[in-house]
């Protein structure tokens, strides 16, 4: 698959994307600025997005997690730090049964896992299809307009199993949308406010989103059964 993937990359810069995915540090493996040719540099940001693309179908349950190539782009940085957000997430939900995942273990707190990766499902739906894909007749998963609190953190009778699969999916269509965009610059409109979002403020926004709920997801996951750490 890597070399299907990077075919057009040279040969050293195939041996730095496979140390990276093995977690093999390399002493080649990270090149200063100064010195640096443009073409040298572009193989770098083309191999950053080749570790992305590598690593999608397994991401979730890696042991290793994506991480934003110390001289990468702008958007390579910025797609990376929101794939180790979602991979947080993912892990602090991965080990526990459906009724942990339903736990809500702050009292008073309505938070709970599975409420979390609920409403960050609806988010995603929000933000890269209705309004980055201008699909704004994509229906949320939890979200309606007759209950303004929306049903993503009632998950007393939730099915754990299929509101992880709808999370994983909306995920994907997310980085879908994100890797039709031309560049950062690219825009989508808000209906019915007809703001405009580019991709730019739309990645920012969703890092700042996952940022904060992984930080309740540490919390949560700690008081059900000890487990610290990323």
């Amino acid at each position: 698959m890597i070399v299907t993937i990077c075919h057009s990359l040279s040969l050293r810069t195939r041996y730095r994307i496979i140390n990276v995915l093995a977690g093999t540090p390399h002493r080649n493996s990270i090149m200063r600025p100064h010195g640096m040719s443009e073409d040298q540099r572009g193989e770098i940001s083309s191999a950053a997005r080749c570790t992305i693309a590598v690593r999608h179908h397994e991401r979730m349950e890696s042991t290793h997690q994506t991480e934003a190539h110390e001289l990468a782009g702008e958007r390579e940085t910025l797609v990376s730090i929101l794939e180790f957000h979602r991979e947080t997430l993912a892990r602090k939900c991965s080990g526990l049964s459906a009724d942990q995942l339903r736990l809500r273990a702050v009292e008073p707190s309505r938070l709970s896992l599975l409420g979390l990766v609920r409403h960050l499902t609806d988010v995603e739906l929000g933000w890269f299809a209705r309004v980055l894909s201008e699909a704004d007749d994509t229906p949320f998963m939890y979200w309606q307009a007759d209950a303004p609190d929306g049903s993503d953190f009632d998950v007393d009778t939730a099915d754990a199993d299929e509101s992880l699969r709808l999370w994983h999916s909306a995920c994907a269509r997310s980085r879908e949308i994100t890797e039709a965009c031309e560049s950062l610059d690219t825009f989508g409109v808000h209906q019915p406010t007809g703001d405009r979002y580019s991709l730019h403020w739309i990645l920012t926004h969703m890092i700042q989103e996952y940022a904060r709920h992984n930080g309740h997801a540490d919390l949560i996951r700690e008081r059900i059964d000890g487990q610290t750490g990323v």
